[in-house]
């Protein structure tokens, strides 16, 4: 079983079935695709590939959200250090000159010696004045800058509705799909995060909040609580924070992330070398180890599989790294000990958490309708593997995402007032053979639920005594 989820951004280099299948194998937990490039027929056709390869993949859906771009005008441009260019809010602008932006008022924000950043914060372009809808600026260094490429302006607060037409679009697509997720940038509060989810009501998808600039990192508690999971975009909040501030940053919303039991996606160049290099770098692979111990759910690579010349390798050195630092037992013994236990599940978890340390247990079962168990267990790092059973494929795929849980989906009823389900779940898990014999398991789950009222059961079984018991029998 994987522990640390992989996350793989598909494009060009990694769409096809052959590449597919191969990203897969080597380890892939979640493919993401990127709602600001592609259609929507391309996007549908990899959805169907992805499902016809494996139906238990995660996919989830970046929207592109309020960022702004430049728009694709199909070529680039190249400036000296120290050249002039012009930038222009002008929507209906067709001429070779000026750089259009898709941002209509973005002109009326700026003012003389703001900083318009790019590529993550590596192209930079002072403002030099405003002349009706067109920004004069310079280059602060030689540069190419593309088309449909995303601008960072530190100085400016976005204003626009967190939900664009576009993203509106690309909601109804993913709930017409069956996406499991979907990712929102510039979130700046969790009322925002709460907004989309209106949008997405009855749907079941989950909302990844992108923590990508300062306002979210100064409201993460409300952001967290709203959000189904979080990334930590380290492109675009290193442009917004400055690169000096990442490193702190990124540890804090991991911690945040896993008191709630959400998992934290790490994001942005984890192996940038090898979009070109058949090997990553060394300081790539600390990056890997040291999300991990800083207790990531998951690593996401972006270029790397999208547009990157060595998708699979990729894939490759990832999940071996991981699992290299699962080996250590520091990821194990560090694990959200200091979590106040304010309420029945937290208690559960942490008692899951010393039972592990003091026994010997080789599978932890979580019956869970919704996830929320699995989600307790999974912050505390243990070591044994983590069954998470629900009872409907599209519940199972989305716990992908949580750290060290495989989800297992069982035609099974969930009951009110009785626990026959634990027991039905147990014996189907043992005739699937994910249970066997000589295994001793920690099972739990919520008896007799009522509002409010979540995982508050606990029980340890050798499995040999619930056939013994139970008469169970291999058909």
């Amino acid at each position: 079983m994987n522990k640390t989820k992989i996350v793989c951004t598909i494009g060009p280099s990694s769409c096809e079935v052959p590449v597919l299948k191969k990203l897969i194998n080597a380890g892939m937990n979640v493919v993401r695709l990127n709602g600001s490039h592609n259609s929507l027929d391309w996007h549908e056709a990899v959805i169907k590939r992805i499902r016809s390869l494996d139906k238990n993949i995660s996919i989830l859906l970046d929207l592109p959200g309020r960022k702004i771009r430049t728009k694709a005008w199909g070529r680039s441009f190249h400036f000296a250090k120290g050249q002039r260019l012009v930038f222009t809010s002008s929507q209906d602008y067709r001429g070779e000159g000026k750089i259009p932006v898709n941002h209509s008022e973005i002109h009326r924000a700026l003012k003389k010696s703001d900083m318009i950043l790019a590529e993550d914060g590596t192209l930079k372009f002072k403002v030099e004045s405003i002349d009706g809808r067109d920004i004069l600026c310079r280059a602060l260094s030689t540069c190419t800058l593309e088309s449909g490429k995303g601008l960072n302006i530190p100085s400016v607060k976005l204003g626009a509705a967190v939900a664009t037409e576009t993203d509106k679009k690309l909601i109804r697509f993913a709930i017409n799909k069956g996406v499991d997720w979907v990712g929102l940038s510039y979130v700046e509060n969790g009322e925002q995060v709460r907004k989309v989810k209106r949008l997405l009501a009855g749907s079941g998808i989950g909302v990844v909040s992108k923590i990508e600039n300062q306002a979210a990192l100064e409201n993460l508690e409300s952001i967290i609580e709203e959000s189904a999971a979080l990334m930590v975009d380290r492109g675009d909040l290193g442009a917004e924070i400055g690169i000096e501030r990442i490193s702190l940053a990124q540890k804090g919303v991991i911690s945040r992330g896993n008191e709630y039991g959400k998992p934290v996606i790490v994001a942005t160049e984890m192996l940038h070398s090898m979009v070109h290099n058949p090997h990553p770098t060394k300081a790539e692979v600390m990056d890997i180890s040291n999300s991990i111990l800083d207790g990531a759910s998951a690593i996401m690579l972006s270029a790397e599989t999208a547009v990157g010349k060595n998708p699979v390798a990729a894939v490759k050195i990832m999940r071996s790294v991981a699992n290299e630092v699962e080996k250590g037992r520091s990821i194990y013994d560090k694990a959200m000990v200091s979590l106040k236990r304010t309420s029945i599940p937290n208690a559960i978890g942490r008692s899951i958490y010393e039972i592990c340390k003091e026994m010997p247990i080789d599978k932890v079962v979580c019956i869970t309708f919704s996830g929320y168990a699995a989600s307790m267990v999974s912050r505390y790092r243990i070591e044994p593997p983590i069954i998470a059973v629900s009872d409907k494929l599209e519940k199972t795929r989305a716990f992908n995402l949580l750290w060290g849980v495989e989800g297992v989906p069982l035609k099974i009823r969930f009951y009110r007032d009785r626990y026959d389900h634990i027991l039905e779940s147990a014996e189907k898990l043992w005739r699937a053979g994910r249970l066997s014999g000589s295994d001793q398991v920690i099972f739990t789950a919520v008896l007799f639920p009522k509002k409010g009222n979540k995982m508050n059961f606990l029980a340890i079984h050798k499995i040999s005594d619930l056939e013994r018991v139970f008469k169970w029998k291999k058909k």
